[in-house]
C-alpha cells in the first residue's frame, strides 16, 4: 500500500513531422509519456523523483525532440536525455561539486540538480546547449552530447538560472 507515485511536473512536448503532442509527466519513479487524447505511449523507470522536465532539439534526427529530466539521485547520473518514441537512454550527465568530508577530506560529491534551461548553441554544433543549477554551481552542457562546455563555481547554493539577452554585446545570450 505505499504511495510512490507522486506527480512532479508535467510538461508539453511535439513531434516535428506530425505537429502531434505529447503530454509529459515526472512522478517519483520516473516519466510518463502520453499522446494528446490520453493514451500511454511510453514509461520511463528512474533510480528517484524527476524534478524537472526539459523538451530539447531532435538530436537523432527521428523528427521527435528529445526528453531531459533531472533527478533527485546522489548516486547514479541525475541528468539525463531520452528518445521518447524508444525510451532508450541518449547520454547522461552527473553534477558535483567539491566537498569537505570529515573520512575523505576534499572530495567531488554528486548534487541534486536545481534548475534546468534551453540556451543557444554556444559550441556551433547547431544543438541548443543546457544551463544546470547544482550544488554551488552553474554547468552549461552540450544539448546534443551530453559532455560539459564549462563550469562557474559560487560561493552558495545557485537554485534558479535565468537566460538573458545579449548583455555584453558578444552575439551569446548571457545567464
Amino acid at each position: 500500500d505505499e504511495k510512490k507515485e507522486i506527480i512532479e511536473k508535467i510538461t508539453e512536448s511535439g513531434d516535428e513531422g506530425t505537429g502531434e503532442k505529447s503530454i509529459l509527466i515526472g512522478t517519483s519513479n520516473g516519466m510518463y509519456i502520453f499522446s494528446s487524447n490520453g493514451n500511454l505511449e511510453k514509461y520511463i523507470q528512474t533510480s528517484s523523483s524527476v524534478t524537472n522536465i526539459l523538451v530539447l532539439d531532435d538530436i537523432t534526427g527521428d523528427k521527435q525532440k528529445e526528453i531531459l529530466i533531472t533527478t533527485s539521485d546522489k548516486y547514479f547520473p541525475n541528468v539525463q536525455v531520452y528518445d521518447p518514441k524508444t525510451g532508450e537512454k541518449i547520454w547522461d550527465f552527473s553534477a558535483s561539486m567539491e566537498v569537505y568530508d570529515m573520512n575523505m577530506l576534499w572530495t567531488r560529491q554528486q548534487t541534486i540538480p536545481f534548475d534546468v534551461e534551453l540556451v543557444q548553441d554556444v559550441n556551433n554544433n547547431d544543438y541548443r546547449d543546457i544551463a544546470v543549477t547544482s550544488g554551488y554551481n552553474l554547468f552549461l552542457i552540450d544539448g546534443k552530447t551530453g559532455k560539459m562546455l564549462w563550469e562557474f563555481k559560487g560561493n552558495d547554493n545557485l537554485w534558479d538560472v535565468a537566460i538573458l539577452d545579449d548583455l555584453d554585446n558578444d552575439n551569446i545570450q548571457d545567464i
